[in-house]
């Protein structure tokens, strides 16, 4: 799932910034979020919503640098994620501290 959402934030750049690039991805990180919930990672299924949130921000009508903010903390956060869930994947416990960054990350756009 998080590999769609890199591809579309790749072409969200690519673009120069055509929210639509970004359309399909509300979908695969609702399902994400969902996993989350069910494996009882609450703290990693709100980022996965605080995504979605992001996703919801970036409108044609934005100053480009908005957009660039934008890009920059979907990537931070979803490395985060990724990371996180490979742990889940491996049987190991997930490293908190990804999920503090992907907060912080998402807090910093949040009062820009």
């Amino acid at each position: 799932c998080l590999d769609a959402v890199k591809r579309d934030v790749n072409a969200y750049v690519d673009s120069r910034y055509d929210v639509q690039t970004l359309a399909g991805s509300t979908g695969q990180l609702n399902a994400v979020r969902g996993a989350l919930l069910i494996l009882e990672h609450r703290r990693a299924a709100a980022i996965a919503a605080g995504l979605i949130e992001v996703l919801g921000l970036a409108g044609p009508e934005d100053a480009a640098g908005m957009h660039e903010s934008i890009a920059q903390v979907l990537a931070d956060v979803l490395i985060c994620l990724e990371y996180y869930l490979a742990a889940l994947e491996n049987g190991e416990t997930p490293d908190a501290g990804m999920v503090a960054l992907a907060e912080q990350s998402l807090a910093q756009l949040q009062t820009a």
